[in-house]
């Protein structure tokens, strides 16, 4: 199949994930570091109202294989707030899939300003689709007790 031909098979996600970091390693491999559910905000005492200028960092982690996916396929990573918003135009990224074993790997550091408590959700999709391919929610909390 040319590159210009349409596939419509999606390609298989293998992960989708939000972490402190992720490591490029030497040999080419990567190494996720501190795989995140929750990313807790901490004060000494209760939050303050309002909660002060905090900046939150993490990293946004997708890799994905052909399966019977093969050409070249275009992908949107958006981050939703816990309001339904997406911050942003999301991350483009493309991939070419040669044969069932190719894969691709996508990394999205992202720092965000004094971001509302909630439930997040990183949403992948694929061009030309309205339905996401794969979800991944992860919380953000200001919690008492702490160390900021």
């Amino acid at each position: 199949m040319s590159k210009s031909q349409k596939n419509t098979a999606k390609p298989l996600v293998c992960a989708a994930l939000v972490c402190e970091q992720v490591l490029h390693e030497a040999d080419g491999t990567l190494s996720a570091i501190r795989i995140i559910d929750t990313i807790g905000l901490g004060f000494v005492g209760p939050p303050p109202s309002p909660v002060p200028s905090m900046q939150v960092r993490f990293s946004m982690l997708v890799r994905l294989k052909a399966g019977k996916a093969r050409g070249e396929h275009a992908f949107t990573l958006f981050l939703v707030t816990p309001e339904g918003k997406r911050l942003g135009d999301g991350s483009k990224f493309s991939a070419y899939f040669e044969n069932e074993e190719s894969g691709a790997n996508f990394v999205v550091n992202v720092g965000l300003v004094t971001p509302p408590a909630g439930l997040y959700w990183l949403e992948l999709y694929q061009q030309g689709d309205p339905v996401p391919i794969a979800r991944t929610p992860f919380g953000i909390n200001y919690e008492k007790g702490l160390n900021p």
